[in-house]
C-alpha cells in the first residue's frame, strides 16, 4: 500500500531523494547520448542496486542481503485492483493529524507533577474540541515514533533507539519507570528511580541514565552504557 510523506517535511522522503542522487550520479559519470543509452543504463543500475550490491541494513546472520534477496525472502501479496474507499483514508488521515497534535502538545508541555510527559492525556488538554477522539486513549499509553523516538520524564527528554518504536504501557513505581510493549506485554525499557543522572541537559540517550535498560539492546549501545556508568558513576556493572 503506498503511503505519502508528511508537507513541509523533506526528512520524510529522504531515503528517495538520497536514491535519487546515487542515480543521477551514475548517469552524469556515463552520459547518455539518447532514451536508448538512458534505458540501457536505468537497467544496469537497477541490477546492480538490487542483485548485486549488498544493503548495509539488511544484515542476517554475519552476511549483508541485496534489496533483491530481501524482497524474495519475504512474503508478497498483489493489489485485486479494488480502491481503497474515502473513508479509509480519511480516517487514516484524521489518526494521523491527531497523533501529531498529541505529540506536539506533549513536547512543548512542562511536567510538574512527576509524571511523563509524552502521553496522550496530557497533549489532550492543550487540544481543540476537533480532536476529541483523543479523550478514549488512556493516561498510562505513550508512543514512541520514529520521527521522535523520545520518552520524556520530569522535564527531560531521552532519546532511544528506533527499534523500540511503538506503543507502549507506562508503569511507574517508587523505585522505577518501565514501558511495556502494547504487543506482546514484553517490558521494552526500564530505568530505577529515583532518576540518576551524570549530566543537567534536557535531552540525552537512555544510555546515559543509571541503570537504564532497554528491549534487545544493540552491542554499540550496550558497550556505551557500560563505558558511560564506569566513567561516570564508578559502578560495579553485571550483565
Amino acid at each position: 500500500r503506498g503511503i505519502t510523506g508528511r508537507i513541509w517535511h523533506p526528512e520524510t522522503q529522504g531515503k528517495n531523494e538520497r536514491s535519487h542522487q546515487t542515480l543521477v550520479r551514475f548517469l552524469d559519470a556515463h552520459a547518455p547520448k539518447n532514451l536508448d543509452d538512458l534505458s540501457k543504463l536505468l537497467v544496469r543500475f537497477r541490477e546492480h542496486y538490487n542483485y548485486r550490491r549488498r544493503h548495509q541494513s539488511l544484515k542476517v546472520g554475519s552476511t549483508h542481503l541485496t534489496p533483491g534477496q530481501a524482497w524474495e525472502a519475504g512474503e508478497h501479496r498483489g493489489s485485486d485492483g479494488t480502491p481503497i474507499g474515502i473513508e479509509q483514508l480519511q480516517a487514516k488521515a484524521d489518526a494521523y493529524r491527531d497523533k501529531q497534535i498529541a505529540l506536539k502538545a506533549a513536547a512543548s508541555s512542562t511536567d510538574t507533577g512527576g509524571t511523563i510527559m509524552a502521553t496522550q492525556q496530557q497533549a489532550q488538554e492543550a487540544l481543540p474540541v476537533q480532536t476529541g477522539k483523543l479523550q478514549d486513549q488512556p493516561s498510562d499509553l505513550v508512543q514512541i515514533t520514529r520521527t521522535n523516538p523520545q520518552i520524556y520524564y520530569r522535564g527531560r527528554a531521552f532519546k532511544v533507539p528506533t527499534h523500540l518504536v511503538g506503543e507502549h504501557r507506562l508503569v511507574t513505581t517508587e523505585t522505577g519507570f518501565t514501558l511495556f510493549s502494547t504487543l506482546d506485554g514484553e517490558e521494552s525499557l526500564y530505568f530505577p528511580l529515583p532518576l540518576r543522572l551524570a549530566s543537567s541537559k534536557k535531552l540525552m540517550p537512555l544510555w546515559q541514565v543509571h541503570g537504564a535498560r532497554i528491549r534487545e539492546p544493540r552491542p554499540a549501545w550496550v558497550l556505551k552504557r557500560i563505558d558511560y556508568e564506569k566513567q561516570h558513576y564508578q559502578l560495579e556493572l553485571t550483565g
